[in-house]
């Protein structure tokens, strides 16, 4: 079987969500791509996803992203996504993503 998510059989990445403290709303992702597997677009798409899943099933309308400042790999991530920095929250860069519904047809 080939999938995409997985190289040689082993886990690449993970994603989730959730984090309290946020404001009514809100819903914080989080997300980690094991060293041998950085660099290949797993998180931008898994958090693309996520984002998109978000938005049809849940009540949430923003995501919030919370990295480390020394982190470029994952700022990048909130900047190919269009994430909008925020001042600070807890020492990390906060990145906001406004979440769309998804009409139905």
């Amino acid at each position: 079987m080939n999938d995409p998510w997985r190289a040689n059989q082993t886990w690449a990445s993970s994603c989730l969500y959730g984090r309290p403290g946020l404001l009514p709303g809100e819903v914080n992702i989080g997300y980690n791509v094991f060293l041998a597997h950085r660099g290949r677009g797993y998180a931008t798409r898994a958090v693309r996803l996520l984002f998109n899943h978000l938005a049809a099933n849940t009540d949430h309308s923003v995501a919030t992203l919370l990295i480390n400042p020394g982190n470029q790999r994952s700022i990048g991530v909130a900047e190919r996504l269009g994430c909008e920095r925020r001042p600070d929250f807890d020492d990390n860069a906060y990145y906001k993503h406004q979440l769309e519904k998804v009409r139905s047809r």
